[in-house]
């Protein structure tokens, strides 16, 4: 089974010492994060500072990797200033909030990706409103990727998979990556060759259930067993 969770990584930030951030250049203190009293310091991909309360962070999320109590190192994030500042104004709750419904799909996107990697509730489910009800007919190959990803209903990941019909095979592969393209290239054959007997017998599925109801690992095995016709092999 594809596995549907995204977690946090230790390649997904580092923790600098002061000595190796006074050998970057660049740098520049975030104007609307720079308290005198932070006791936290996260710096973007982009060399932007932002100095933070930790009791404001850790009332949002614990998933947040920062530095230790007392020490003098600072956390260095993936992640560019225009997402971090989203995420930390949401944290910091001040009248008024940014307006995700006016974010470009890339960024929401992007802010998304970034508050469930980090467990951001309120902005995890602001930007998955967001996007479900306004990006699904404008990006529906990456609005299935998202969807899987981050664990939506099979109810929702299938009204999406039958938006993605049109997509073609080298974009989705673009898009979706190996693994989901596995599923999504069967599905997509279901739809414009349901009466592919030969096929879809030997995989014993219906696809109109849905696009996780095509097992990776079960469709692996029976290509080992040459159950599967060559035309959908060559698909892979």
């Amino acid at each position: 089974m594809l596995s549907r969770s995204c977690s946090l990584r230790s390649t997904d930030f580092v923790i600098m010492s002061n000595d190796d951030l006074s050998k970057t250049q660049d740098k520049v203190n975030h104007p609307d994060f720079d308290a005198a009293d932070a006791d936290v310091c996260v710096q973007s991909s982009d060399m932007v500072m932002f100095k933070l309360h930790r009791n404001n962070i850790i009332t949002h999320t614990t998933t947040l990797p920062l530095p230790e109590g007392g020490d003098p190192n600072i956390a260095s994030f993936q992640e560019p200033a225009k997402i971090l500042e989203i995420l930390f104004k949401f944290m910091y709750p001040t009248p008024p909030l940014p307006d995700l419904s006016d974010l470009d799909f890339e960024m929401l996107e992007e802010l998304g990706y970034a508050a469930h990697k980090y467990q951001v509730a309120s902005v995890m489910a602001y930007c998955d409103t967001c996007l479900r009800f306004s990006h699904v007919s404008t990006h529906p190959g990456h609005m299935l990727k998202y969807a899987i990803v981050h664990s939506w209903s099979e109810e929702t990941i299938n009204s999406i998979a039958r938006e993605t019909i049109d997509i073609s095979a080298p974009r989705a592969w673009e898009v979706l990556g190996p693994a989901i393209y596995v599923r999504w290239s069967l599905y997509r054959e279901k739809w414009l060759d349901p009466e592919n007997e030969s096929l879809w017998g030997a995989l014993n599925v219906d696809a109109k259930k849905g696009l996780l109801n095509f097992s990776i690992h079960s469709f692996c095995v029976k290509l080992k067993e040459g159950a599967v016709c060559t035309r959908v092999a060559r698909m892979l």
